[in-house]
């Protein structure tokens, strides 16, 4: 295919980039080696830059409001940063955190270690902590109620499955999906999931149970879904053929 040499701007942010950038009202968040955290405008014009007090790892998320939590590096320590980048409230984790945090509907947040999932208040207090079987390898999830999904490690069959979770720390549903996943993602109403059989599909919340509103066949080739481009009312599937 064409290879696109157009750059619409450069920014330089101090450092190798951890992960990709968060998007925020304002432009984007980035985290960056030699602990340094940046913000700037969609233009690439750096608001502000502060030095963390470690190094950062790659788990960290932005909320609607534009305040950012931060995970170490190490994975036992979380950080809460306001829209300016000032540091708010740090807290010791009980487990190695294993995906980036999910900011819940309130200001609780919500964070996986190995064998749990804890969430913490706006000031940084621990409401509760739920222990669960081994994580997989998806990222928290929050569903169309305002509760979450967990992926566990454990597969009934060839079958992932995961745990409807209350943002009160209360197991809703178990749930088994139809095969193993390839990719979750939040949609407005639902969540956009693909398997590795090549199937995607929606599946939300009615009436207290988690259900396939709508199901996309696999392609002809049976490629697999990997990654899903979310808007506001539209959604792109990148299938593993390219």
């Amino acid at each position: 295919g064409p290879i696109i040499n157009d750059v619409s701007w450069q920014s330089v942010l101090g450092g190798n980039v951890l992960c990709a950038p968060k998007r925020t009202s304002y432009g984007f968040a980035a985290v960056s080696e030699g602990k340094i955290l940046s913000a700037c405008t969609g233009n690439g014009a750096v608001i502000w830059r502060r030095r963390l007090n470690e190094e950062a790892s790659p788990f960290y998320t932005v909320s609607k409001e534009d305040f950012i939590y931060l995970v170490s590096a190490d994975g036992m320590n979380l950080y809460l940063y306001n829209p300016d980048g000032i540091l708010l409230w740090q807290c010791r984790l009980i487990e190695k955190v294993v995906s980036p945090p999910l900011c819940g509907r309130d200001g609780r947040v919500f964070i996986a270690g190995k064998n749990s999932v804890s969430c913490y208040g706006t000031q940084g207090t621990k409401k509760w902590t739920l222990s669960l079987p081994a994580a997989g390898s998806f990222n928290l999830t929050e569903m169309n109620d305002g509760s979450f999904l967990y992926i566990q490690q454990e597969k009934k069959g060839e079958a992932d499955t995961g745990k409807r979770i209350s943002p009160y720390g209360e197991v809703l549903e178990d749930i088994v999906f139809t095969g193993e996943l390839s990719v979750i993602s939040s949609a407005e109403n639902a969540l956009i999931i693909g398997l590795k059989t090549g199937t995607a599909g929606f599946i939300s919340v009615c009436e207290a149970e988690t259900k396939t509103v709508r199901s996309i066949p696999p392609l002809a080739n049976k490629a697999v879904p990997q990654t899903v481009i979310s808007g506001k009312e539209e959604f792109c599937i990148l299938y593993s053929d390219a």
